[in-house]
């Protein structure tokens, strides 16, 4: 049953109802009825959320086939099941590179504005202490 599925699929993707629905632009009521059999996807439905969640079709009509489409899900349950056997100090290590890289990433895709376009700081307290810093704009923090 589809809606079976779909909250295999959910539960795989570590989402609850309501971020589920979210990425794919429906209610969290909406994915309820669905996976209590109360309402069932359209052809449309289907499409978004193989679309949006890289699903192997045939399994989520059918229950043929692997959960998700090409090597992503692979690569990302073997770097999970790395990452599960760290120590909990060398997990913490490995998140901050993580978002260091994200951060990088993302300054490398913005298109050129100058040079404030190429700070990318999400957190916020990190953002006000390089400000106070003058990290940010390549100050040296020293005043007047």
């Amino acid at each position: 049953m589809v809606n079976k599925r779909v909250v295999e699929l959910r539960k795989k993707l570590g989402l609850n109802q309501t971020d589920f629905a979210e990425r794919i632009g429906f209610t969290r009521s909406f994915i309820a009825l669905v996976e209590t059999e109360r309402n069932p996807l359209t052809e449309a439905n289907i499409k978004l959320i193989c679309h949006v969640f890289n699903v192997n079709e045939e399994w989520l009509r059918n229950g043929i086939g692997e959960m998700f489409q090409g090597n992503k899900s692979h690569l990302e349950d073997e770097v999970l099941e790395m990452f599960r056997g760290l120590s909990e100090k060398a997990q913490l290590m490995i998140r901050d590179y993580i978002r260091m890289v994200l951060e990088q990433q993302q300054v490398l895709l913005q298109p050129e504005r100058g040079c404030a376009a190429t700070t990318s700081v999400k957190n916020p307290d990190v953002a006000i202490k390089m400000r106070a810093s003058g990290a940010e704009s390549g100050g040296s923090g020293a005043a007047g």
